[in-house]
């Protein structure tokens, strides 16, 4: 075989491993969830899509304590990758990390009132999101991390799987 020939094969094995990888991904995430954990599972398979609405609300934590500190995103997210806690940057202006927590559970609650009335989700389901979300947002507050590490499960926005590529997720298919 000449040496076109074989990168040829190559690209196109790995075009298709990247398809049928992205495919069986994609259908792993939608099938039943096996979760014990009553939050979960009441939201599993929902893809409740929250992203966008959440960030235009101003809901993100950066916009968030930006808002609540008198900051620039720019600002915050600087001492963000300095190692402050969103916490630590709320505390230096007063701000507790309950007000935080509180003013993104707002705009997240605002977004689930929204999808109940629409008739994408129930009202329990809602409730099981907004307290899977008020944990997770109690957690965030007080992390230093400041983004993927290339850990997770890989099923982010649009399937996922692992991708190439670099960046912050190391082709780890993080999602948005």
């Amino acid at each position: 075989m000449t040496r076109t020939k074989i990168f040829a094969f190559v690209a196109g094995a790995l075009v298709a491993g990247a398809v049928l990888g992205s495919v069986t991904s994609g259908y792993a995430a939608t099938t039943g969830s096996t979760t014990t954990n009553p939050a979960v599972a009441a939201c599993a398979g929902l893809g409740l899509r929250m992203g966008s609405a959440v960030r235009d609300g101003g809901g993100r934590l950066l916009d968030v304590v930006a808002k609540l500190t008198g900051k620039t995103t720019d600002e915050v997210t600087a001492e963000r990758q300095a190692g402050k806690t969103m916490a630590q940057i709320g505390a230096e202006k007063n701000v507790s990390e309950t007000a935080i927590v509180d003013s993104a559970l707002k705009v997240r609650a605002d977004v689930l009132a929204a999808k109940v009335k629409s008739g994408a989700i129930t009202q329990s389901q809602a409730d099981a999101a907004l307290s899977t979300m008020k944990t997770r947002l109690s957690d965030r507050v007080t992390s230093t991390s400041t983004g993927c590490d290339g850990a997770g499960n890989r099923a982010g926005n649009g399937g996922g799987g692992r991708g190439i590529g670099g960046g912050g997720c190391g082709g780890a298919g993080c999602g948005m």
